[in-house]
């Protein structure tokens, strides 16, 4: 039963895969349209007027220096709600724009749903440059992950054109178009190939899959088999890591996350350097200095005696932010007086509203000013997810002056000492969330010293955006192209 069920799903799969993929790949290859106005733009509610990025409109061409070049590979769509990943590498452009580089940097992106391609000049050799994707998970709405949809292409043409003019290329990923095409176009013998981790893609494949098939299958015997007896999560889990594997074998250069263990690469034969990657901070954002509890307060309508939780991220099961509020529906039948804030878009926004009430607010995509203003003015910042790499909300929150909760595995990256600069929570029970939480509740003098503890801790340690790009990226692609003796 297995066999031919698995060789029935197979081939259906790929038939319907390869139709949808003929479709893109034609849209992709006839898609030459450069337009003026990027299709990215920052909303910024209430904190100031509409700012669109990269600022426009800008030239359409790409202009070239003559300092050797750097190809930046994000391939996932440049939006307003986008996640870490994408953000990571629009702020390393900010940076580049602004301070200055000495490399040409072209950053690549997905081009928003409906948008063109278009190439848009920060400053002089640095520009953001949007493609088509080719055949994006976003076409099957199972799929869908919204503004993280994946390009599942094996090839990408329009991509391919421009790679051929760099001297570095740098992926972001290991398993969708962008780097496949990155694997395919370069040229061993001019060319270095380089990469950095960002998320652990392979666990998120298990918790996406197993909920995918769940949907499709229900509940029954068939579903129990295909998650339990068969495993088909966890091979798609094991098919990701290999490609993992297979993709660093061949770089030149690769930086590894804050977590210094990001998707096992250890386990693979890396013939290139390595180097850890920070992540950035924004001190004029993310600073205690913006506390104004009293906005908070009317803004949220909530009660002054209120002990306010806060979470922000993408809220669904890769979050485990069910977790957090389970924790707060347990304080709230205590009689707690508790409000829960999750500022972000995700599946499980519903199911939470359902749970907790009138005691939750879901004010969706918060951009980054106003986060840094509402995490400073809350009480706690609870962080359940154990799937992280560098868990940029968690700095953030920790450099605004808020007690963190988290889990072990973020923990190991930033907290130094449980129970003096964040509460780490062992296991993924509710209960002993709510024990957490409580605890803090119970002693606010405690729990300010403990955000402060952490402010400190970030001061001292954090670098800012340009010195991620001077310090730890530049030197990595200038050693990647000394071996090829390409230095300009």
């Amino acid at each position: 039963m297995q066999a031919l069920w698995e060789k029935f799903a197979g081939r259906t799969a790929r038939i319907v895969i390869l139709a949808v993929f003929r479709m893109g790949w034609s849209r992709s290859v006839n898609s030459r349209e450069h337009t003026e106005a990027h299709p990215c733009r920052r909303v910024d509610r209430g904190e100031g007027p509409e700012e669109s990025w990269p600022p426009g409109p800008g030239p359409t061409t790409a202009l070239r220096t003559r300092k050797n070049s750097v190809g930046v590979l994000v391939d996932l769509a440049l939006t307003p709600t986008s996640g870490g990943h994408v953000r990571f590498w629009r702020n390393i452009a900010e940076a580049a724009a602004e301070g200055g580089c000495e490399f040409d940097l072209s950053f690549h992106f997905q081009a928003a749903a409906s948008a063109g391609e278009s190439s848009t000049q920060l400053a002089e050799g640095v520009r953001v440059v949007s493609l088509p994707p080719v055949f994006s998970t976003g076409r099957l709405a199972s799929l869908s992950q919204g503004p993280d949809d994946a390009d599942l292409a094996p090839y990408h043409p329009r991509l391919a054109h421009y790679l051929r003019g760099y001297d570095v290329i740098h992926t972001t990923d290991a398993y969708f178009a962008y780097a496949k095409t990155a694997v395919r176009t370069h040229d061993r013998s001019r060319q270095a190939l380089v990469t950095s981790i960002h998320s652990d893609v392979p666990a998120y494949t298990r918790l996406y899959s197993e909920r995918i098939l769940l949907k499709f299958l229900g509940n029954g015997g068939l579903a129990r088999r295909a998650v339990g007896r068969w495993r088909w999560p966890q091979r798609a889990e094991a098919r990701m890591r290999a490609s993992l594997t297979h993709h660093l074998a061949g770089c030149d250069h690769i930086w590894l996350a804050p977590n210094e263990r990001a998707e096992n690469p250890n386990s693979a034969p890396i013939r290139g350097d390595r180097s850890l990657l920070q992540r950035g901070l924004d001190w004029e954002i993310f600073s205690p200095h913006h506390r104004d509890r009293a906005r908070l307060l009317a803004e949220f309508k909530i009660d002054s005696e209120a002990f306010v939780l806060i979470f922000s991220g993408r809220i669904d099961i890769g979050k485990e932010v069910m977790v957090a509020a389970q924790a707060a529906r347990i304080l709230l039948d205590r009689g707690e007086n508790v409000v829960f804030i999750l500022a972000g878009l995700g599946s499980d926004a519903d199911k939470i509203r359902d749970l907790l009430g009138s005691a939750v607010r879901l004010p969706g995509f918060v951009d980054q000013k106003k986060l840094g203003r509402m995490l400073a003015s809350s009480d706690a910042f609870v962080f359940p997810s154990r799937i992280e790499t560098a868990a940029n909300a968690v700095i953030e929150a920790r450099a605004t002056g808020l007690p963190v909760v988290v889990s072990p595995g973020i923990a190991d990256m930033w907290v130094r000492d449980d129970g003096v600069d964040g509460i780490v929570v062992d296991e993924q029970e509710p209960e002993l969330w709510a024990a957490a939480i409580q605890r803090l509740m119970c002693d606010r003098d405690r729990a300010r010293k403990m955000g402060s503890v952490a402010s400190a801790a970030i001061a001292k340690s954090q670098p800012s955006w340009h010195e991620v790009l001077t310090h730890e990226l530049v030197p990595g692609w200038r050693r990647s192209i000394e071996k090829f003796g390409l230095s300009s």
